[in-house]
């Protein structure tokens, strides 16, 4: 009977011992297994910050493109304006301005527009 008691000792003793070694083992390769998606997780959040930084930067390379061509377009536009203001000077100061039909309609439109307040007499020319 004594030997059976050991026995069952013994055996009770290295189960729990076996449990004991089984459940540290198994600990550690969950630990390993959490810490591996934890480091996937940090890539994936990596991997979409770095994906909004490149689309704000497409973004931005677009606007920074548009705002180019459209200070390009500024420009172009201001010479024809300046162009145009010396074609204007030219013709009023020609002496068969008075007889140009078309120099005429120029000028009821200059008047129409002083009239409603929209082009100051600062901007006319003097004697027009």
């Amino acid at each position: 009977m004594t030997t059976e008691v050991i026995v069952a000792v013994v055996s009770v003793v290295v189960a729990s011992i076996g449990s004991l070694f089984f459940a540290l083992f198994l600990r550690k390769k969950y630990d390993a297994e959490v810490q591996r998606m934890g480091i996937e997780a940090g890539k994936r959040i990596a991997e979409a910050v770095d994906d909004k930084l490149s689309d704000a930067e497409r973004v931005q390379e677009m606007l920074v493109s548009q705002i180019e061509s459209s200070q390009n377009e500024i420009k172009r536009l201001r010479k024809t304006l300046d162009d145009l203001k010396k074609m204007d000077k030219k013709t009023t100061g020609c002496l068969h301005t008075e007889d140009d039909v078309v120099q005429q309609q120029l000028q009821h439109i200059k008047i129409g527009k002083r009239k409603r307040g929209s082009v100051s007499p600062k901007t006319e020319k003097k004697g027009e």
